[in-house]
């Protein structure tokens, strides 16, 4: 099923604060990720209520690309999504930024430009970091390239202060 049949009969909306697609959801089975192209909805469908709230989101992306084979990719992001649901809310979005190569986590309503905005980022990124450290095989972990992003990119600057 296309995604604007989603987008139509409101169930973006309605999908946009679960964990990962149930079943008839626009998702991998194999991972619990929702497909990139459903996924990028929903995080451009963020940024705009982000712009509309004078909020900001967090998104973390790994790259999955050094390990070899879609195969290992999978499992690896499989664990990573068990690992990471004990740090997540009900409101952060997991799925494919890229389809089997690049797995994003949408960390949603996080506080505006400022200090607040600054604790709650260092805070989410040390309990991910702490989480995948203490329950992932490291071997595999230190293949991967972990990227953060804090959108709107012009409060970036103000994210390491």
């Amino acid at each position: 099923m296309p995604i604007s049949d989603f987008l139509q009969k409101g169930k973006a909306a309605e999908l946009r604060g679960l964990r990962g697609p149930k079943e008839g959801k626009p998702g991998d089975g194999r991972t619990g990720l929702y497909h990139a192209e459903y996924f990028n909805e929903l995080l451009a469908m963020e940024k705009s209520r982000c712009e509309r709230s004078h909020s900001s989101l967090l998104l973390m992306l790994a790259d999955l690309s050094p390990l070899e084979g879609p195969s290992e990719r999978q499992k690896v992001a499989a664990l990573m999504m068990r690992t990471l649901t004990h740090v997540t809310r009900e409101t952060d979005i997991k799925g494919w930024h890229v389809g089997g190569v690049v797995l994003g986590t949408i960390f949603t309503r996080v506080p505006g430009p400022g200090k607040d905005r600054n604790v709650t980022v260092k805070r989410i990124v040390d309990k991910c970091y702490r989480s995948l450290e203490t329950s992932c095989d490291l071997d595999r972990l230190s293949k991967l390239n972990i990227s953060w992003h804090v959108y709107p990119e012009e409060f970036l600057e103000t994210s390491s202060e």
